[in-house]
């Protein structure tokens, strides 16, 4: 098997207590070769000096300083990785024990991929697993209407990817989902290789925003730009105008979907209803869910939402 060098990408501020358990994932590893890529933002909690102490890896290069968000801390340390391949980590997750030297051997077995990525399971503050996310086959059209995600569980081709190997540091927030638009409008869909093994775990809990219901406003907001910048940038027509509308529409029922698996059938929760009904009325999604939750009714002459059933709670 080949053993490439696998540069560790790790943007923190004020990352701890997590962050201890993260880094000693990544000392468990059984694949050596690596380095760590600390893009530190000039965290206020002990977790710079935490950093400093850590000698016992086979590279690690830390940097500290203010940043615009996400996606300047990715970048900075991004532009001093030295391997081959790339690997995002968080300070809320721990890799597999194993993980980097199942991922090489994905890539080594399909060494032209762009990315090969496993799959993650979520575990609650006791370390409960509450769900396992494998990884969906790539679909541009499924992530751009937010049907399919990717996760950062894997290796990222960085000779191939190239200068796209980067975030846009114009978004606040999901600035994955303007990424894999990029690789996706650029590579094909084989060029994205699923594995079911486990690769980490991450924690489910308040410290991501992913778990924050009152988040969703925003994530919405910075996927609709990334959204409408990449379909401006294409000949108008039709078929682009229907893409626009379907992905709109798919946005705010993510939102929806994840709101109400966090709070249940909140105001919050029928809002994101309300304006995927609004773009796309008929939509089998929005009526499964109208079914699944019992939230709410749609109207059969209009297909649009028509009324809150009881048990709504407050949630905005």
């Amino acid at each position: 098997m080949q053993t490439p060098l696998v540069s560790l990408v790790l943007a923190v501020k004020n990352g701890l207590p997590h962050l201890k358990t993260a880094m000693a994932a990544v000392r468990r590893q059984s694949y050596r070769n690596f380095e760590v890529v600390v893009q530190d933002g000039a965290s206020a909690d002990g977790t710079l000096e935490y950093l400093s102490t850590l000698t016992d890896l086979p590279a690690v290069r830390l940097e500290s300083a203010h940043d615009t968000g996400i996606g300047q801390a990715y970048n900075r340390g991004l532009n001093r990785c030295r391997g081959e391949l790339v690997c995002f980590i968080a300070s809320d997750e721990q890799l597999e024990d194993d993980a980097l030297e199942r991922a090489v051997g994905w890539w080594s077995r399909h060494s032209n991929a762009v990315y090969v990525s496993g799959s993650v399971r979520l575990i609650d503050g006791n370390g409960k697993v509450v769900q396992l996310f494998e990884p969906p086959h790539f679909d541009l059209l499924r992530h751009l209407r937010c049907e399919t995600v990717l996760a950062f569980a894997g290796l990222l081709n960085r000779n191939r990817i190239g200068a796209d190997m980067r975030y846009d540091e114009e978004l606040g927030t999901c600035p994955d989902y303007e990424f894999w638009i990029r690789l996706g409008a650029r590579f094909a869909p084989s060029d994205f290789v699923a594995v079911p093994d486990v690769f980490k775990s991450a924690t489910a809990d308040g410290t991501s925003m992913t778990y924050r219901p009152e988040a969703y406003a925003r994530f919405c907001e910075d996927k609709l730009f990334a959204l409408n910048r990449f379909l401006d940038a294409q000949t108008p027509g039709p078929l682009v105008q229907a893409i626009r509308t379907a992905s709109s529409a798919g946005i705010s029922l993510w939102a929806a979907e994840s709101v109400h698996q966090l709070e249940g059938a909140t105001t919050r929760f029928l809002g994101f209803c309300e304006r995927a009904a609004a773009l796309d009325p008929w939509s089998p999604r929005l009526h499964a869910l109208a079914e699944r939750t019992a939230a709410f009714t749609i109207d059969p002459a209009t297909g649009r939402l028509a009324s809150a059933v009881g048990g709504v709670r407050g949630g905005r």
